[in-house]
């Protein structure tokens, strides 16, 4: 029905021009935002396909969105929120960069993400300041978090299966 162009390679060499988005795109609210590695994070009207913003930013990490915002972790480990009407920049949160951060996830009203050594950190939705943490003994992320709601699901490279809740 409509196909629609997140990031252009650019670069002098093959490696450099390579642009991949590597984690799923959010459908939501009439809305379809994806995310490309050496690429931008943009948002697309559902129904034509039409642009409706886009950012630079880097991410193999993945994103989420709640109803006003898109949250990306970028490529270095900071936490981005993006407006989801204009894409303004909300927030970003530098304290967990070059931690191998995880893609974020919802929980409830909180974003989640899970550094390389296991910890759980809850973030603001509002401000991106860090309101909880948890070492949850994965060891890191096979892949996102995913949300299911007021808990969510953490699978970890040493084989272990989280489950995390908020009360």
């Amino acid at each position: 029905m409509w196909e629609g162009v997140v990031a252009n390679p650019r670069g002098a060499t093959e490696l450099e021009r390579v642009t991949d988005i590597t984690s799923r795109p959010v459908y939501d609210g009439g809305q379809v935002c994806a995310v490309a590695y050496q690429g931008r994070v943009a948002c697309f009207e559902a129904k034509t396909g039409s642009l409706m913003w886009a950012r630079e930013l880097s991410s193999s990490r993945g994103l989420t969105v709640d109803g006003r915002n898109v949250y990306v972790t970028a490529e270095d480990g900071s936490v981005w929120a993006f407006d989801r009407s204009t894409g303004r920049n909300v927030w970003k949160l530098d304290d967990l960069k070059y931690r191998n951060v995880s893609g974020p996830a919802m929980l409830g009203r909180f974003v989640l993400v899970v550094d390389g050594e296991g910890y759980a950190h809850l973030l603001s939705n509002e401000n991106g300041s860090i309101v909880g943490r948890s070492k949850t003994g994965t060891d890191g992320l096979t892949d996102q978090p995913v949300s299911l709601g007021a808990s969510a699901l953490l699978q970890g490279k040493n084989g272990r299966l989280v489950m995390l809740s908020i009360e």
